[in-house]
């Protein structure tokens, strides 16, 4: 994987690190539970955790 392209995974990844801090704020402020944004926090998880492998991968 060349340079350029692990720079944007990890550039995906810190805009998907972002975005799960602010959905966990939201969820937090919240007063009554919401399942469509815990359900878009798992799926932010689910992207984090493959882009975090997909990165560890192009590192060896």
């Amino acid at each position: 994987m060349s340079a350029p392209d692990i720079r944007a995974m990890e550039d995906m990844l810190d805009h998907l690190r972002a975005k799960k801090a602010f959905a966990e704020a939201q969820l937090q402020a919240s007063e009554a539970k919401d399942p469509d944004l815990e359900l878009d926090l798992r799926r932010i998880e689910g992207r984090i955790d493959v882009l975090e492998e997909m990165l560890r991968e192009a590192g060896q």
